[in-house]
């Protein structure tokens, strides 16, 4: 093989490690997740619900 022959899959593979190498790393998640939040906004919305049907009912 001559050498200013291409190998496209070498250059294809090395171009494939260049930008594993420089990719970023992603961000940490900060904070709870969104579907926590929820179920605790969803508990406090019954427990809300409860309390006022049972002021309803006692009075």
């Amino acid at each position: 093989m001559a050498e200013n022959e291409l190998d496209p899959a070498r250059s294809t593979q090395q171009f494939r490690a260049f930008t594993e190498e420089n990719r970023p790393e992603p961000p940490a998640p900060s904070g709870p997740p969104l579907s926590i939040i929820a179920a605790i906004a969803a508990v406090a919305a019954l427990v809300a619900i409860a309390v006022i049907a049972l002021i309803f009912v006692m009075s």
